[in-house]
């Protein structure tokens, strides 16, 4: 049975006097058989005179199956005004997929051996903080058309670390522009739709956690302040993801029990956007949320140095304010025994 995909609810800017909307929609995945294939790329540029589009139309045959009907995909991009681009795909001339992303571009694509189906890299960029963003779309296991985030905010292109060429093969967009080559087979080493390590906590905590500022606004006159905790519902769920960031190498974890009482703190360096810092606190065999660091291209701002002071108390560098952008840092004391927190001293230089 053809599976579902829903696009993104995105709105994009006035292109040609026209204010366009992309609405959420669910569209069928036609999974992309064997077959001959040609794959067409157009982008529509607004430069200075935008009733004056620039058109680019590169078109590419895979030949995979002379038994099957030729299938022909169209990547189309339109670029507007205000930097927020329109991205769309269509499969003989129905629409797969539809978003739109900040200062858009085509960085390739290449094949996946598996289905012989194209996986498409998308870069973006953010110039207000100078971050690149980058994207594959593709068919999932689940065969739907999906987007997924890959790492390298400092660079503006990431393609050759997912692919492997032979002779006459290259995946880049600009060779593409010159009409040459044929694309170079997909090689990731994991399944790049899955979900991230933080999409998987995400999906299990409570939503209104307040990154941005996790104590209260009265919080430094050095009174202690009741650990404001929210009850995580899914609790196999969050036991298990307990379990396995304990056993990973690749988070800085800390752990300390007292009675019915437990509080660890997990953090996950990743990139930009993408890094992972929580603190959660166990009361009678129930998993409490209590933070969740704040994450920008600012800064990353996690509990750190964490030292036992003894009677239960524990000393840490935690952000109390500002904590979505720069951060103000301070040294706190958290009381595991009353459940409660008290400031310290600033920690900013």
């Amino acid at each position: 049975m053809p599976s579902i995909l829903c696009s993104k609810k995105a709105y994009w800017a006035l292109f040609y006097g026209v204010i366009a909307i992309v609405m959420t929609s669910c569209q069928k995945a036609d999974r992309i058989s064997p077959a001959k294939l040609s794959i067409e790329w157009q982008i529509d540029e607004s430069g200075e005179t935008p009733s004056t589009p620039l058109f680019t139309r590169i078109t590419g045959t895979i030949d995979t199956a002379e038994t099957q009907p030729p299938l022909k995909l169209k990547l189309h991009l339109t670029k507007s005004m205000d930097s927020l681009d329109y991205l769309a795909l269509h499969l003989n001339g129905k629409l797969l997929f539809s978003q739109s992303y900040y200062g858009a571009y085509i960085e390739g694509l290449c094949i996946n051996p598996t289905i012989v189906s194209p996986v498409f890299f998308i870069g973006s960029q953010d110039e207000r903080v100078g971050i690149y963003y980058h994207h594959v779309l593709g068919i999932n296991q689940q065969q739907q058309w999906q987007t997924s985030s890959l790492p390298g905010s400092q660079d503006d292109s990431i393609i050759e670390s997912y692919v492997t060429c032979k002779n006459g093969q290259n995946s880049d967009w600009k060779t593409y522009k010159q009409g040459n080559g044929q694309p170079c087979t997909c090689t990731f080493e994991h399944d790049i739709f899955a979900s991230s390590e933080k999409e998987k906590w995400l999906s299990v905590l409570p939503e209104n956690l307040d990154k941005a500022n996790p104590l209260p606004a009265d919080f430094v006159t050095g009174e202690p302040s009741t650990l404001e905790l929210k009850l995580i519902e899914q609790q196999d769920e969050i036991n298990q993801l307990i379990v396995n960031a304990l056993s990973d190498d690749s988070y800085q974890t800390s752990r300390f029990k007292l009675g019915t009482h437990t509080f660890i703190n997990l953090v996950l360096e990743q990139d930009v956007y993408e890094n992972l810092g929580l603190s959660l606190i166990q009361i009678d065999q129930l998993w409490y949320a209590w933070t969740l660091a704040g994450d920008s291209s600012k800064g990353f701002h996690p509990i750190r140095d964490i030292s036992l002071l003894g009677d239960g108390k524990l000393e840490m560098q935690m952000c109390i304010s500002d904590c979505d952008w720069r951060g103000q840092e301070a040294l706190v004391e958290l009381d595991l025994k009353q459940l409660s927190v008290r400031y310290i001293e600033s920690a900013n230089d």
